[in-house]
């Protein structure tokens, strides 16, 4: 790696690791502010609407039991009963049907209760009698006094929503008969609703976590941790939830859970803010190194140029470099050389004709020196030019890929300038990557570290990375993937970049095919994991199937990636304890498969 590569390694390392450490940190005292102050207010929700719910059942329970016991139900006659049965009835929204029923649970009277929802009641259907009086909890009441209540077990009714039965003791002393009423628990869906406001939805739960009411736009179903809210327990998944019982030991609670994804907006704008900072920085830093690696190039090439007039013969030739570094004492250097040559040019020329012979000798002595040290100094000058023109290339095309990122981050959607700059971000993205690819592949590799993954990872990470170009191209991928996670030993950056490449060449290889279908699939065989990636390209022919994993070998039509993507591939396989291979025919595409260990 170049000096000038080790300094901006280091400038990008000392400008993100501070920032990104920085980062990490507001973010994780954020996200644990906000869930904090969830917690909170889900569970000051919870309680309230557990409290407001209780108070409205309760009394619905006590006006039933207040109104009971102060008639006299044995001096009543059959009209008078219906009247106080009708009372009854008028005394909470929450009853859809009140009847009087002996000790043994035989209907005395017939129910008082509207086939249809009217005057604030819930509509009772005369076929849920039977569940009613099989949920009337009258045992429990048989030796109380008059005007005592019980309430029955949450059971579903004919409307599919959820009911309780309602027991009052019409008579003191054992036996008598009782007063039943269904109490419907959909009136309750009001109250959830006016406590619980903004983007929260709420349930109200039996102990068994069955819903018994809901507010308006919440599933009829807990959500995936509602039942963990059951227990007090909150923990970040697609909802933050939180529970508490109704008092009074009904054995009843409401559930609180407001979405995830709205509760961590503020988490997702502090992310955006923090990356958008570090290309700022790093874009910045770019453009900076860009200026000073220009100022060092134009200094290197006025050496270059000193070098070569030196070279034609030119010995007056002197280099003014100001600064007092490195290059500066170079082309002091330089200029002395140039004198000394230049003095002793003239020294020769004026010796005399008695010295001919020896001049004309050590002339030619000095011109073959000459000679030598001229193409010495022209392999440097052609060595500098080498390095300039290096420079050259990565500086500008650091500078074109900083400003057109900047530029596409000041662009809003919509703008036309937009695909442009696109498009010079991928031809200068290219151009690096093919400089990159043949530096990474004649360099040594490091030592490949291995750690438990799932093999699925690299696939979804391939396929997240090249979603534009799938689109670009309307391709869509058939991906067959275990529903359980396929563990080996592998590194994750090496496989994803080898998907990478094995479905950009399945793309490059259907390019100009009538039917394109790519399929990625993962299959497991005893102690193996086998990878497949499949095309309908053009295929292989069968000469090129013992080339197609040396370097620098391609048939592509357009010459891309130095020809090194299936051969760096195969490297990885066989760094994995792997092996890569394929099977094409020509006309009917391709299939290469990654056969690795299982761990």
């Amino acid at each position: 790696m170049r000096l000038y590569h080790q300094l901006l390694a280091f400038m990008v390392a000392a400008t993100l690791l501070p920032t990104a450490a920085l980062g990490w940190v507001l973010l994780t005292s954020t996200e644990t502010q906000i869930i904090q102050r969830i917690r909170g207010e889900q569970v000051a929700l919870a309680r309230a609407a557990a409290v407001e719910t209780s108070a409205t059942l309760m009394d619905a329970v006590e006006s039933l039991g207040r109104s009971a016991e102060l008639l006299d139900w044995s001096s009543l006659g059959p009209e008078e009963q219906q009247g106080a049965l009708t009372l009854l009835y008028e005394q909470s929204p929450l009853v859809s049907a009140v009847l009087r029923v002996s000790e043994t649970g035989a209907p005395l009277s017939p129910p008082v209760a509207r086939q249809t929802a009217a005057g604030g009641h819930p509509a009772f259907a005369v076929g849920s009698l039977e569940t009613l009086l099989g949920a009337v909890p009258a045992r429990a009441l048989a030796l109380r006094d008059k005007g005592q209540v019980a309430l029955s077990a949450p059971f579903e009714i004919h409307d599919g929503g959820r009911a309780l039965a309602l027991a009052v003791k019409l008579e003191p002393g054992a036996g008598g008969s009782y007063a039943v009423a269904q109490v419907h628990m959909k009136p309750l869906e009001g109250v959830l609703e006016r406590v619980v406001t903004g983007r929260s939805h709420a349930w109200l739960t039996d102990a068994g976590g069955r819903v018994l009411a809901h507010t308006p736009g919440a599933a009829p179903t807990l959500p995936d941790d509602g039942q963990a809210a059951l227990q007090g327990e909150l923990g970040p998944g697609a909802w933050l939830a939180s529970g508490a019982a109704l008092p009074g030991r009904l054995g009843l609670s409401v559930v609180v859970a407001e979405g995830a994804h709205e509760a961590f907006a503020p988490v997702h704008q502090l992310r955006r803010s923090v990356l958008i900072s570090m290309l700022l920085g790093v874009a910045v830093l770019l453009v900076a190194g860009a200026l000073f690696t220009r100022r060092i190039t134009r200094r290197v090439s006025t050496l270059a140029h000193g070098a070569e007039v030196l070279g034609s013969g030119d010995l007056s030739m002197r280099i003014a470099l100001d600064g007092a570094d490195e290059l500066s004492a170079l082309a002091e250097t330089f200029n002395r050389m140039g004198g000394e040559l230049e003095s002793a040019q003239k020294r020769l020329m004026g010796f005399n004709d008695e010295l001919q012979r020896r001049v004309k000798q050590a002339t030619a002595e000095l011109e073959a020196s000459q000679a030598m040290l001229v193409e010495a100094q022209k392999l440097a000058a052609v060595g500098q030019l080498g390095a300039g023109v290096a420079h050259e290339i990565n500086n500008p095309l650091a500078g074109i890929l900083g400003h057109a990122q900047l530029l596409l981050m000041e662009k809003r959607d919509g703008d036309p300038d937009i695909d442009s700059l696109k498009k010079i971000e991928q031809a200068a993205r290219r151009v690096k990557e093919i400089t990159a690819n043949l530096l990474r592949f004649s360099q040594q590799r490091q030592q490949t570290v291995l750690q438990p993954m799932d093999l699925r990872t690299p696939i979804r990470e391939a396929l997240g990375l090249l979603q534009h170009q799938l689109e670009e191209q309307r391709l869509s991928p058939t991906v067959q993937l275990p529903e359980h996670p396929v563990h080996i030993q592998g590194d994750p950056g090496q496989l994803s970049e080898l998907v990478l490449a094995l479905v950009h060449n399945a793309m490059t290889a259907m390019s100009k095919s009538e039917r394109r279908s790519l399929t990625l699939s993962i299959d497991t065989t005893g102690t193996h994991a086998e990878l497949r990636v499949a095309d309908t390209g053009r295929g292989i022919p069968e000469a090129n199937l013992k080339r197609i994993f040396e370097p620098f070998f391609t048939t592509k039509d357009v010459w891309s990636n130095v020809g090194l993507g299936l051969s760096v591939s195969y490297r990885v396989a066989m760094e994995h304890h792997g092996t890569l291979e394929v099977e094409s025919r020509e006309g009917e595409g391709a299939c290469f498969t990654l056969r690795l260990p299982l761990r």
